[in-house]
């Protein structure tokens, strides 16, 4: 957002040189930048994870150069990704522990076993959490946002 700032600088400066040079850097911004459908969402989603961020600094600084309406889009857009993300994620871990291909399987079952035993312990761990919390109807990414 920044350099946005910058090209609006650009555009009220006195040296007709700089306002040329603007105008031209601001064409080539808004070509990968000018609007959300050109954004790539997972550079929000990597300041949306700072946690001294999170949603709200996004959603202000798009709301101060764009819109409001823009804005929820945005912060909808980064939510789903993150959504599907851990999604991705909980059912990759499900499948390390489905197949096999035939070699080790008996390893592979031991191991799945002691993860599976391990995975329950911090789930029976998290929702003493929650209760206590009384979060119980939220996820830990609820809570996060």
């Amino acid at each position: 957002m920044k350099i946005l700032k910058e090209l609006h600088n650009c555009e009220n400066s006195e040296d007709e040189r700089i306002v040329e040079m603007g105008k031209q850097i601001k064409t080539k911004f808004d070509k990968y930048w000018g609007s959300l459908n050109k954004m790539n969402v997972m550079l929000f989603v990597a300041v949306f994870l700072d946690p001294r961020y999170k949603l709200d600094y996004i959603k202000a600084e798009y709301i101060i150069y764009y819109s409001e309406s823009e804005a929820k889009l945005l912060v909808d857009k980064v939510v789903n990704a993150l959504k599907e993300m851990l999604n991705e994620y909980m059912s990759s871990n499900d499948q390390a522990c489905m197949g096999d291909n035939g070699f080790g399987q008996s390893a592979n079952v031991e191991k799945c076993d002691k993860a599976m035993i391990e995975e329950d312990e911090k789930i029976e761990d998290y929702f003493i959490q929650m209760e206590e919390q009384k979060l119980a109807s939220e996820s830990e990414l609820d809570r996060y946002l």
